[in-house]
């Protein structure tokens, strides 16, 4: 059986901090969100009816069974989609390992997974808000959502991000600028200064941040936020974007440039990847458009 990243952690090493309310919800046809950011993680289970999410350009449409995990600071909008009521449970959580390093920043991860045990989670999730609404069982609320959260790691989970040694988790005062860095330009990819605001997380001079930098992720952060931008105008691309639209939309100024890149990485240029792709705009599917491609 292939070894799980999750696998490779102590539970005593992972900190889950729940410090607000469940908020179960059955939205009519009028109900919208609109630029709604939080400074935490937002996870929402949907039992009932449609709703869409745009979340950093990109689109998520949230069914019964599948469950959508919003990041800290970053703006998202969301209405009812359907006849039926939109019913569904949000909870706000962090979610921590080793030195308090946010979990999310080692991994690549789906935003929006069918969850494999969505019954069971159906019911544990009406349970726990049960056990809220009544007061009562916090160590029970906690072990549920916990339990709940690590569902969602296994079922979303694409890859590590970040090779961090074992003994890092434990002592991560060494690399946390990187995770830092990595966050940076996660949250800022489509911006004209990305480089410049990580580069500033660095106690070092440029060139030793590279060599560090690519010692844990395995590049510079220059390729590491081209390779991301790549990865975004394929999404953009694939909903029928022209080229240089997918160029400006994924941060690159030059649309001759981003060709030259998008071919040496992909190996194929963008306007040949975007006609061979031209059926995901034309069958209209949008049930999940994720990173990965």
């Amino acid at each position: 059986m292939e070894h799980h990243f999750l696998d490779s952690f102590n539970p005593a090493e992972l900190k889950l901090i729940i410090d607000r309310n469940p908020y179960p919800q059955s939205q009519g046809c009028d109900w919208k969100l609109e630029n709604t950011v939080h400074d935490d993680y937002d996870l929402f289970f949907c039992y009932g009816g449609l709703a869409e999410f745009s979340i950093d350009k990109t689109v998520y449409l949230l069914k019964p069974g599948c469950a959508l995990l919003i990041p800290p600071h970053t703006p998202f909008s969301a209405e009812h989609r359907g006849r039926s009521n939109f019913d569904a449970v949000a909870q706000h959580f962090r979610f921590t390992a080793g030195d308090n390093l946010d979990f999310f920043s080692l991994i690549e991860y789906q935003p929006l997974v069918k969850l494999y045990y969505a019954d069971e989670i159906k019911i544990l999730f009406r349970r726990y808000t049960d056990y809220f609404l009544q007061g009562r069982k916090k160590i029970i609320q906690h072990s549920l959502f916990r339990y709940i959260l690590t569902c969602f790691i296994y079922d979303s989970f694409i890859k590590q991000k970040v090779d961090l040694p074992a003994e890092s988790l434990h002592n991560t005062g060494k690399h946390s600028f990187i995770i830092e860095m990595i966050k940076t330009i996660d949250a800022k990819l489509f911006g004209s200064e990305t480089l410049k605001h990580a580069y500033a997380l660095s106690p070092y001079n440029i060139q030793h941040t590279n060599n560090l930098f690519k010692r844990v992720v395995q590049d510079t952060p220059r390729h590491y936020l081209i390779r991301k931008r790549i990865e975004h105008s394929k999404i953009f691309l694939c909903r029928g974007m022209s080229v240089r639209e997918a160029a400006l939309a994924a941060g690159f100024n030059d649309e001759f440039y981003f060709s030259r890149v998008f071919k040496k990485l992909e190996k194929i240029s963008p306007s040949a990847y975007r006609c061979l792709n031209q059926s995901c705009k034309a069958s209209g599917n949008k049930d999940v458009v994720s990173d990965r491609s």
